[in-house]
């Protein structure tokens, strides 16, 4: 499998890094038909904060796994149609989000445009965006449920999380 950051140099920092073009569960969640990019001074700038830290071998398979999420949800944070995908790539064993604000011009060319990628150690937020705020707009059920199975060691309160979790999962 060839990788999507192969060839890239200091000099073509400013240029963006295509991703390729967003498949159906992403397409289903309101993102457009718009080609997937990433900036190399956003990932370069990501992989190297201290509080997100992963390695460029970490997210080599970044296009595949984008398109082939364990789930999507819309931002809590954000007021546009920006979506928080989150992967099965892993940096330490911990799994990796991808945020992608979608209709983005950049020389003359609008895009799905990746804004953040890294590791999210903190899985309390994503199982309250499940059950809590309703922000899931798609998932792997398979591949959800084996996520949700991998973090049952955590703290109770976490615990009840993830069995509403699972519930809310299997009714679907």
């Amino acid at each position: 499998m060839e990788t999507f950051i192969t060839g890239y140099t200091a000099e073509k920092s400013r240029s963006p890094l295509d991703i390729g073009c967003p498949h159906k569960c992403l397409l289903d969640c309101g993102l457009p038909n718009l080609p997937i990019q990433v900036s190399v001074k956003i990932l370069i700038g990501k992989s190297s904060q201290s509080n997100h830290p992963f390695r460029f071998s970490d997210i080599i398979h970044l296009p595949e796994y984008v398109n082939r999420p364990i789930a999507v949800f819309r931002s809590a944070t954000s007021m546009d149609d920006t979506k928080v995908i989150l992967t099965e790539m892993e940096a330490a064993g911990i799994n990796i989000i991808v945020v992608i604000r979608p209709n983005q011009q950049y020389r003359k060319v609008f895009v799905n445009d990746i804004r953040s990628i890294y590791p999210k150690d903190n899985v309390r937020p994503i199982l309250e965006w499940i059950s809590v705020y309703n922000l899931m707009e798609y998932s792997d059920k398979e591949k959800i449920l084996k996520w949700l199975d991998k973090h049952q060691y955590n703290p109770d309160e976490v615990t009840k999380l993830i069995k509403d979790c699972t519930k809310i999962i299997q009714q679907m």
